[in-house]
């Protein structure tokens, strides 16, 4: 009867972490999700156009997306593809916007919650235990943000800790070539996620190399079996000279990130448990809880200690820094730490007190999260609309990467009408402004009036759209929409945008992608 209730209670906690994410999805647009949103957007286009026109010619797909990045510069494909991929199925049911992205995410994030509490069930045999790791992990601050918003961390975390439950249900049992060839196959979907799920592979070989050395040779088969399954992807990566785009970014990183050479560079993800990750009392209670759970030996402990150890050097080791990159090893701290809170108010005799108290916290942390989860930047798609309803191209002129939710809101209305021309095309060319807008038919001018993190070229662009060639004809809260007076209407047999990541030039000869697979 007991366990009934806790089921229905279970049932009860989905529901409502649906509901409230669910009252999340109109909020503003965010640079990140718009960027991954284009992406399945890319996907969902070239999948239509595909069915109409199939082609087995690589030079006509590759025209394909050239002549796409020729209007939209923001078609990210080194980006591991699997989230965009989720986007743009979900675009092909409701079409292309925002909401049906976030809709794909949030319906993960429950699906991530349920599999938190199917992973301490299997582990604790206990469904108390598992439904505080269920309340425990709904409200980090970190999977709470991240769930409201079309990013990669939701599907990351997913489907790193499915693989590392079906290692944790495979490895007592007597080994079965299906059981490894089903891990390979997990194994590669988590690789496909986010360049940070590399991790899996060095977390499943330490593991099996220190603690499971009987497993070795047949994890090594499901590594193998990985590496075949992604290969046409790092295949196509290295065809279009994308390969080596993130490794480049995680290896330089942000100069003002610490590295392994300074004490800050070890503190880092440390000091991100306590303040991004869970809030500082919670965090605290987590890593005290799972460093009792490992000294103490409980069951398994080696399994989430190496999870932890491993993922937490290797991001040490490498330069690029963010919260979000180690929020894979959430659930080896959730699931010992809600063990320990359980087995240690139940030892001590103060059961229900002790759980309601923890319990309380992880309330409070949710709570303190919900309020603080990121905004984005407002008027976008009025800002697009009305663009959308001239004609000639437009530069979007504001803090790089900012950009996205303009340049995904214009295409997906305008749909080839207009070029787009992101911030770097005015700190990288060596053109004047005059050369730059002329050559370039730009006539829209979308500005960012904070200036917020703006260079000197930036600032000095920004003061020359103040002379008479210009008038302001949309001015918002933080936007202005600028006309050029001079603009003459322009059609050029070639079509070219200028990409950030490469600082090179793409061109086609296709007015439109589709016309690349004729």
């Amino acid at each position: 009867m007991i366990m009934f209730k806790i089921d229905k209670i279970l049932i009860g906690i989905l529901v409502v972490y649906f509901l409230i994410l669910v009252s999340t999805i109109n909020n503003p647009h965010h640079a990140d999700e718009a960027t991954h949103s284009f992406v399945g957007m890319f996907i969902s286009d070239f999948v239509k156009d595909f069915i109409k026109q199939p082609t087995l010619s690589f030079t006509k797909i590759y025209d394909y997306a050239i002549s796409y990045m020729s209007y939209y510069p923001k078609v990210s494909l080194h980006y591991p593809p699997l989230p965009q991929s989720l986007f743009s199925l979900a675009y092909l049911i409701f079409g292309s916007s925002i909401q049906a992205s976030r809709l794909v995410i949030i319906l993960m994030s429950v699906t991530f919650a349920t599999l938190i509490y199917i992973f301490a069930y299997i582990h604790s045999k206990n469904k108390v235990i598992a439904l505080i790791a269920v309340l425990f992990v709904t409200s980090t601050p970190i999977l709470l943000n991240m769930s409201i918003l079309a990013m990669q961390e939701i599907p990351f975390i997913l489907f790193f800790t499915l693989t590392m439950l079906w290692l944790y249900i495979i490895k007592g049992k007597k080994p079965r070539l299906k059981n490894f060839v089903i891990l390979g196959l997990l194994t590669s979907l988590t690789v496909l996620t986010k360049w940070q799920a590399i991790t899996i592979i060095p977390v499943l070989l330490f593991y099996t190399l220190l603690i499971e050395r009987r497993l070795l040779k047949f994890v090594l088969l499901s590594l193998l079996i990985a590496v075949v399954l992604l290969s046409p992807y790092y295949l196509f990566l290295w065809k279009t000279n994308l390969l080596l785009v993130p490794l480049s970014a995680n290896v330089e990183g942000d100069p003002t990130d610490p590295t392994w050479l300074q004490l800050q560079g070890w503190a880092y993800y440390l000091n991100s448990l306590f303040n991004q990750q869970f809030i500082w009392p919670v965090g605290i209670i987590a890593l005290v809880s799972t460093a009792l759970y490992c000294i103490r030996k409980n069951k398994d402990w080696k399994f989430f200690a190496t999870w932890i150890l491993v993922i937490f050097l290797i991001m040490v080791f490498i330069h690029n820094k963010d919260a979000r990159y180690t929020i894979n090893y959430l659930p080896a701290f959730i699931i010992p730490t809600s063990y320990i809170v359980y087995n240690y108010s139940k030892k001590n005799g103060y059961h229900h007190i002790f759980v309601i108290f923890f319990i309380g916290l992880i309330l409070g942390q949710f709570f303190i999260s919900f309020i603080n989860i990121p905004q984005g930047l407002r008027d976008v798609e009025s800002i697009a609309k009305f663009i959308n309803e001239g004609e000639g191209n437009v530069l979007v002129h504001m803090n790089m990467g900012a950009e996205s939710p303009f340049v995904f809101e214009i295409a997906r209305n305008g749909k080839f009408k207009q070029q787009v021309f992101r911030p770097c095309t005015v700190e990288f060319l060596n053109k004047t402004h005059e050369e730059l807008l002329n050559d370039f038919n730009i006539k829209y001018i979308i500005v960012d009036k904070l200036k917020s993190g703006f260079t000197e070229k930036q600032i000095d662009f920004s003061s020359y759209l103040l002379n008479r060639d210009f008038s302001k004809v949309k001015d918002f809260e933080q936007f202005a929409v600028f006309r050029y007076e001079k603009y003459t209407h322009a059609e050029n047999a070639i079509i070219c945008n200028y990409i950030c990541a490469t600082r090179e030039f793409v061109c086609s000869k296709f007015k439109t992608p589709s016309n690349a697979l004729e």
